[in-house]
């Protein structure tokens, strides 16, 4: 009996030695929890007291505990810290809406668009909105380029100019001609000066606050951030136009000289129309004269106009002209409305010879070199492009730089980065209806109307084809241009299958501007070219673009009376029956 109570005793021991332990090694666990682990562990342990309790609920008070027998009294088993394996606990809340999540690699945000919603740790912060920094970086700048804290400019005087006069001539009368004109002198051009800077510096802090807290669209590659200073350099190149429209032609071409200082005055434009034979007769010799007869006569006397086709193809603009059509393609990213484009952009080139000598062209420079040649290989290598990028980005799966191994694998990983997140066909449907018809018939009126007005706004502002304000309009809208074209194929499409949001209910932000600014922009080609065009309308044309409207009209009317005719004819046949 002594031996029992000794074991039961030794029993207890062991159990409370146990139950220790194993408190002890929770306790640690439950130490090195994080604040949301060890509130979860909490729970969990309140939950299992729980449970036990109601178990001797069950058993009912009046059974009288049994003592067991000495073999049952063994050490109970160290209670485990609770498994969380197969179960997916909601992710731990942070700051800058960011949630942590069971893979330490990865970072859930609160951002709609599906590209951003999962981010990789170590590339996290580029995506998280760093407001203040970008808000201090922008005056930081403003103190530095405004002279706030520089010491260098403190003996130049801070008053005007008539009061610097008066100082100068009442200090110094033995010489008052030569001090009343050197603050006139002086005093404009750092007014001048201070006039700039505070306009950069006020397109800066814009510029800024697009950043930071610009609209969003369906373009997160390489960074959102890039889209939302685009949208900010497209308003301010909005605001310049419009400036612009509301000055007379003098003035315009004087504010361009301080964006550019070589626009000093006319230019004179090319004709590609000078020369238009292909075939030109070979004067030769007296003495190879006589000799030549029958089919040998006529290959020797009639040779290539090897000079006018060397001027043409070793044209400066050659590359730039197939580039641009590449970048047509990566836009619009249809054959059927890049040829539309690319036929209309020459009858539009026939219109208006007449008025830019430019547009003068020979037959078969306009469709042979440039549609044939230039255009169609632009277009194929566009669309070659989109169609890979479409075949590659439809099942890839995006993985963070933390997930790669290698110095290589990390490398290519960050250059896909530059490239687009996805690159889909456009299925514009022209011909399902008349309305969807013209609204892809106004994709191409947009661009037809963005390249004739770089030759009106050329040849108006006195602004020379290879200068830089050219490149720069160019890079402009393509960067446009991108957005734009899909924001409108989203809205006639009705819906927004990036953000995944239903129903546009508005244009987006950048449609909207690519219609400003063009609409802009036809203004300033319309007001600064009074009077530069006086070469009346040819009667051929204006013969030929009546009755090609009329036709259209017609079409467009009859395919739309078919529609609503055969609509009524199903809306009558079950009634019928």
């Amino acid at each position: 009996m002594v031996q029992t109570r000794r074991q039961a005793a030794s029993g207890s021991e062991h159990t409370a030695a146990g139950v220790n332990a194993a408190n002890g090694g929770a306790m640690q666990h439950h130490e090195a929890l994080s604040p949301q682990q060890h509130h979860h562990h909490e729970q969990n342990q309140v939950h299992e007291e729980q449970q036990v309790l109601d178990q001797h609920q069950d058993a009912g008070p009046s059974s009288p505990p049994s003592s067991p027998p000495h073999h049952n009294l063994e050490p109970k088993p160290k209670p485990q810290p609770p498994q969380h394996q197969g179960k997916q606990h909601a992710p731990l809340s942070t700051a800058r809406g960011l949630h942590l999540t069971p893979n330490k690699r990865h970072i859930q945000t609160s951002a709609e668009h599906p590209a951003l919603k999962t981010l990789d740790r170590s590339t996290a912060w580029m995506y998280t909105p760093h407001t203040l920094t970008v808000l201090s970086c922008v005056l930081a700048i403003i103190c530095v380029t405004a002279g706030v804290f520089d010491t260098s400019g403190l003996g130049i005087p801070v008053l005007s100019a008539w009061d610097v006069q008066r100082q100068q001539q009442g200090q110094e009368r033995a010489q008052p001609q030569q001090r009343e004109q050197a603050p006139s002198l002086e005093v404009p051009a750092r007014a001048q000066a201070n006039a700039k800077a505070g306009v950069m510096a006020g397109i800066l802090v814009f510029l800024g606050y697009s950043v930071t807290h610009g609209p969003r669209t369906s373009m997160v590659r390489p960074h959102p951030a890039l889209w939302r200073l685009v949208h900010g350099v497209l308003v301010v190149y909005l605001l310049l136009l419009v400036y612009l429209v509301h000055q007379d032609v003098g003035d315009a071409r004087a504010f361009l000289r301080h964006l550019h200082p070589d626009l000093s005055g006319a230019v004179s434009y090319r004709s590609y129309a000078t020369d238009c034979r292909l075939f030109t007769l070979r004067a030769l010799p007296t003495h190879e004269a006589g000799s030549e007869a029958g089919a040998s006569w006529l290959w020797r006397r009639w040779a290539l106009n090897w000079a006018a086709l060397k001027a043409t193809l070793l044209d400066e603009f050659v590359v730039a002209h197939l580039l641009g059509w590449w970048a047509k393609a990566l836009v619009i990213r249809n054959h059927f409305l890049l040829w539309v484009v690319s036929i209309g952009f020459e009858l539009i080139e026939l219109t208006f010879a007449h008025m830019l000598p430019n547009f003068n062209e020979c037959w078969w420079d306009s469709w042979v070199l440039d549609v044939a040649l230039c255009n169609a290989a632009g277009i194929w290598l566009g669309m070659k492009c989109v169609r890979w990028a479409e075949c590659k980005y439809a099942r890839y799966n995006w993985q963070g730089l933390s997930s790669l191994q290698g110095l290589r694998a990390k490398a290519r990983r960050s250059l896909a980065q530059l490239g687009p997140h996805s690159l889909d066909h456009f299925d514009w449907c022209q011909f399902s209806c008349p309305k969807r018809f013209l609204q892809a018939l106004f994709v191409v009126a947009m661009v037809l109307a963005f390249e004739l007005n770089a030759f009106f706004l050329k040849f108006a502002l006195w602004i020379p084809p290879a200068n830089p304000l050219n490149t720069a309009r160019l890079i402009i809208w393509f960067l446009l241009a991108l957005p734009a074209v899909r924001e409108w194929y989203e809205f006639i499409e009705g819906k927004h299958s990036a953000l995944e949001l239903g129903v546009f209910p508005k244009l987006g932000s950048f449609i909207w501007i690519a219609i400003a600014t063009t609409c802009v922009e036809t203004m300033c080609a319309i007001k600064f070219g009074r009077g530069l065009y006086p070469n009346p309308w040819p009667r051929s044309v204006v013969l030929a673009w009546s009755i090609g409207l009329g036709v259209g009209v017609l079409v467009l009317v009859g395919w739309q009376g078919l529609r609503l005719h055969k609509a009524w004819g199903r809306a009558r046949r079950p009634n019928a029956d």
